[in-house]
């Protein structure tokens, strides 16, 4: 039969960490590692040995299991391509305590495991996560090493141990460490927060098989590996009997004692012992190549039958453009047979000679689509530079772009529906704005043009300042829009002042100004109350901001609140100057109008009191569009 090397598997099987020769690096080169190394495997099996005595009871309780997991369920879980079984203690519905194994969305109830249940809840093991490639041997003694380390497994700090260490704790870190303690050709991992053990099966070397590599290749097949290992004992028992005991027997009628014989009654029961590991070795290997030879063929053939039975019509293309293959849903498509190769042209793209070279030259992966009488293709080229062909495989998309294509459709008259409802929306803001700011006029006659100026200026100052480090992420396009329609709203409380206080034809006492000063409250409670009938987000919760806030001072000094500094909203601080500027540039009864450059003095000496610095220098910079503002919305009469 083909070695690896023949087959060209050298990393990977498709499931299954079965990679040839993963731990052979790990066996030292030099004379005296070898030794050491020997030495520890031969300690390791009187550990092991002593390991079977001591947990007796756990084997006598799981083997029965092992042995059921390897003969019965494995098989049936790697047909079906399940690489691991998770097994669980539990209760069953007829209140039985006993393991259950769960794969996939399934679960397989195993009775008669109450005595391992109740091993495994002592030792506070919540779940066993097993390789479904694994031995029963292998689980078994996977099972010792664990039992053997978990007493020390939460004290112990090395993080790295090699496979020939036998010391309890190097066992119990190296199942710690994310590649696990390996063993018996497999991995063991234990999660100290899940309290999962989990065994991952490797295929490995053994040292005494890399020993007698090429004696061993030169051996017919056995039987399985496991009865070499089993007749090893048996073999050196029987080897001692033979050769060492009559030479034993002959030794003893010296006089002098000599040395010279041990090695003739030591090593035939040693070299039977070693023989049959070393058979077992070999056979080992040969069973793991034969796996990964069955694996291969049948990859290979699934991969065959790919394109027979794929819906999709599928092409293979020579680098020339000769058509060397047409699945039966390509001939399907081609509506003849028999006369698909003469008329494959008809559903390729004209250039598709040209793709498949340039495919083939860039060893890349085309993608594109082509229409094919009332129906549409996205083709997916793909590259072989082994036979240098082209693999053009279609896949009908009509359907998906028709669907696409009403969906475009219905999108467009969505957002057709959404902008014409929101052109409402913002026309019935702005005339609830309007008829709310009117109330306001009609009381205050005097006000005039005072609501189209301010939210004017408004506007201007958030502009201007929108890209200042201050105030970039609070002034966007939609705050702005919402200051310029909130704006008219903020002396809306003023419907809640007397009218002999309101239209007073002079100056007001201190107590007709305190009185007057109420009107940032009332309008404040007159919007909270529309806010919380409306129950979100809208313009009137900046409308809000400015009602009440647009009367307080930089310097903590304002009314209602007394907010200071940043804590006054910035649409209540752009208001405050917008306001302030525009009454001292107006008549009132009580005083004449100011000029621009006046009321520029008056603001100056106001910066950092009154208003916001950076809104005061924001304003200096755009005074000329304040200017003609002023000019285009007089106040009249």
């Amino acid at each position: 039969m083909k070695n690896d090397k023949d087959l060209g598997l050298k990393q990977e099987m498709v499931d299954g960490k079965l990679i040839v020769g993963e731990y052979q690096m790990e066996v030292p080169n030099t004379l005296f590692g070898k030794i050491k190394v020997l030495l520890s495997t031969t300690w390791g099996k009187f550990i092991f040995y002593y390991l079977k005595i001591r947990y007796n009871h756990l084997i006598l309780a799981f083997k029965p299991l092992a042995v059921y997991l390897e003969k019965q369920v494995f098989p049936k879980l790697r047909d079906r391509r399940v690489k691991w079984l998770t097994i669980k203690p539990g209760i069953n519905s007829q209140s039985e305590v006993l393991l259950t194994g769960y794969y996939e969305d399934q679960e397989i109830d195993f009775p008669g495991t109450e005595r391992f249940h109740r091993l495994l809840e002592t030792r506070d093991i919540r779940a066993l996560e097993f390789d479904t490639y694994l031995e029963s041997n292998q689980l078994m003694e996977t099972m010792l090493m664990l039992f053997w380390a978990i007493p020390v497994i939460t004290d112990s700090k090395l993080k790295t141990a090699g496979f020939w260490t036998w010391k309890r704790k190097a066992i119990a870190g190296g199942m710690l460490t994310k590649s696990g303690f390996h063993r018996f050709c497999a991995d063991m991992r234990f999660n100290l927060e899940s309290r999962i053990f989990q065994v991952d099966y490797t295929y490995c070397e053994l040292y005494m098989a890399r020993l007698v590599k090429s004696y061993a290749r030169s051996f017919s097949r056995f039987s399985d590996h496991r009865a070499y290992f089993a007749l090893a004992p048996i073999a050196a028992i029987v080897s001692f009997l033979i050769f060492s005991l009559p030479l034993l027997l002959i030794v003893r009628g010296y006089s002098v004692w000599e040395i010279y014989w041990i090695p003739a009654v030591v090593l035939p029961p040693v070299g039977a012992w070693a023989t049959m590991h070393v058979l077992g070795a070999m056979q080992y290997g040969m069973e793991h190549s034969d796996q990964l030879l069955s694996e291969y063929i049948r990859q290979e053939r699934v991969l065959a039958r790919f394109p027979e039975v794929n819906p999709n019509p599928v092409y293979k293309i020579s680098k020339k453009g000769e058509v060397i293959y047409i699945n039966p849903a390509g001939n399907k498509l081609l509506g003849n047979a028999s006369t698909g190769f003469d008329k494959v042209e008809s559903v390729l793209p004209m250039d598709y000679v040209e793709l498949s070279k340039k495919s083939l030259k860039e060893q890349e992966p085309l993608d594109f689509e082509f229409a094919f009488k009332d129906r549409v293709f996205r083709y997916q080229v793909s590259p072989f530079q082994e036979d240098q062909t082209v693999l053009f495989v279609a896949n009908d998309i009509t359907y998906l772009r028709k669907i696409e294509n009403e969906l475009r459709n219905i999108n467009a008259n969505l957002e057709s529906l959404v902008q014409e409802r929101t052109q409402e929306l913002q026309l019935t803001q702005e005339a609830t704005i309007t008829s709310l700011a009117s109330l306001a006029e009609v009381r205050d006659p005097e006000t005039g043009e005072h609501i189209e100026r301010t939210r004017l200026y408004v506007r201007a100052l958030a502009n201007h300042l929108k890209n200042h480090p201050r105030f970039r992420e609070s002034l966007d396009e939609r705050t702005i829009r919402l200051l310029y329609n909130s704006a008219p709203l903020h002396d809306i409380g003023k419907v809640g002042i007397p009218d002999a206080i309101l239209l007073k034809p002079g100056r007001h006492s201190d107590d007709e100004f305190e009185f007057m000063k109420k009107h940032a409250s009332l309008g404040a409670v007159a919007l909270t109350g529309a806010i919380k009938k409306l129950g979100f987000d809208s313009f009137l919760n900046i409308a809000l901001e400015i009602a009440e806030g647009h009367h307080e001072r930089w310097n903590g000094n304002g009314y209602p609140r007394g907010l200071k500094g940043d804590d006054i909203p910035i649409s209540a601080r752009l208001m405050a100057l917008a306001d302030v500027y525009d009454a001292l540039i107006s008549k009132r009864v009580y005083k004449p109008a100011f000029s621009h450059d006046k009321a520029r003095e008056m603001i100056i000496q106001d910066r950092g009191e009154h208003f916001d610095p950076d809104i005061v220098d924001a304003f200096l910079e755009i005074e000329d569009e304040f200017k003609a503002i002023a000019a285009q919305f007089p106040d009249q009469g």
